[in-house]
């Protein structure tokens, strides 16, 4: 979820797979009623999430009058052009950094797992309602819509645009499947990159990371140390201390290694898709898997 905290002057850019709920959540309780809280999805639906954590209520979901529509994972370059230049250069902005290659498998789990799904899934009710007894009037409403004066707002539509981005990742989707729960992780991991799947996940990681070209966080929180970081940040925000909430974490398997799911082959392709990330956090592949510490009662 991205955050604009008028009210403590801090911007938050949420990159995927970086445990960045749990900091929104965390932060949450101490934005103001002007604040921007963008979509989380999942989190904000208690009783859904995986780890059924309660999240407080979500004030500006999504959408504000001065900003429009700010998406959960905007890029830095995005929420810099809605909230203007003057925001952006006097606000203190932050963001969460995850080795690349350890952030693709995660992303790669929660996509086949949960996103792929859930996009299948409204998909095929859109269709049956279109091939239903009411269908053919359904269908010629919707060829007008995409053909007539309305055709801005279904090019807009975010579920839309989701379905035809995932295409790809639908198509092989089962196939992957397979390959996780065989044990052929290389062969399914390779195979997605080489085929196109997943392809804009990779490119889109060292993204998140700069904005013009240039680094943009004021202080960035390392997923590997990530509650000692968060304690910092809480201090330059003047937050008191609370410890970081678990949340999504059951749909990647807690034990596994993220080297295993490479070869040489896809190892060198996320090494040089994320190169200017790479270079500018210093990590490498062969570091040891980050292990959240475990959550105290």
């Amino acid at each position: 979820m991205t955050i604009v905290s008028h009210r403590r002057r801090f911007i938050f850019v949420k990159p995927r797979k970086t445990a960045g709920s749990s900091v929104q959540i965390a932060l949450a309780p101490w934005c103001g009623e002007d604040d921007v809280l963008s979509d989380g999805g999942l989190v904000f639906r208690p009783g859904v999430d995986t780890d059924d954590f309660r999240a407080p209520p979500v004030r500006h979901a999504g959408w504000n009058d001065r900003y429009g529509h700010v998406a959960q994972h905007a890029l830095p370059d995005v929420v810099r052009a809605k909230v203007g230049a003057r925001v952006w250069d006097d606000y203190f902005k932050f963001t969460v950094a995850r080795n690349p290659w350890d952030l693709f498998v995660s992303m790669y789990h929660h996509d086949l797992r949960v996103i792929l799904p859930e996009i299948g899934s409204w998909a095929g009710r859109r269709l049956r309602g279109l091939l239903g007894r009411r269908g053919r009037a359904r269908l010629l409403r919707t060829l007008r819509r995409a053909l007539g004066p309305e055709r801005g707002r279904v090019r807009h539509s975010a579920q839309l645009r989701r379905l035809l981005i995932a295409l790809p990742d639908l198509f092989w989707r089962s196939r992957l499947v397979r390959d996780l729960e065989n044990g052929r992780c290389k062969e399914g991991v390779e195979f997605a990159l080489r085929t196109g799947c997943f392809a804009r996940h990779v490119a889109e990681i060292p993204q998140f990371y700069f904005c013009g070209g240039r680094e943009y966080a004021d202080y960035v929180v390392r997923f590997e140390n990530l509650q000692q970081d968060f304690d910092e940040l809480r201090r330059r925000l003047g937050i008191p201390g609370a410890r970081l909430p678990r949340t999504k974490s059951e749909v990647r398997p807690g034990a596994d290694d993220y080297r295993t799911y490479y070869t040489d082959w896809s190892r060198a392709h996320v090494a040089r898709r994320c190169r200017p990330m790479i270079d500018a956090f210093g990590y490498r592949f062969d570091e040891p898997p980050a292990r959240r510490p475990p959550d105290k009662a």
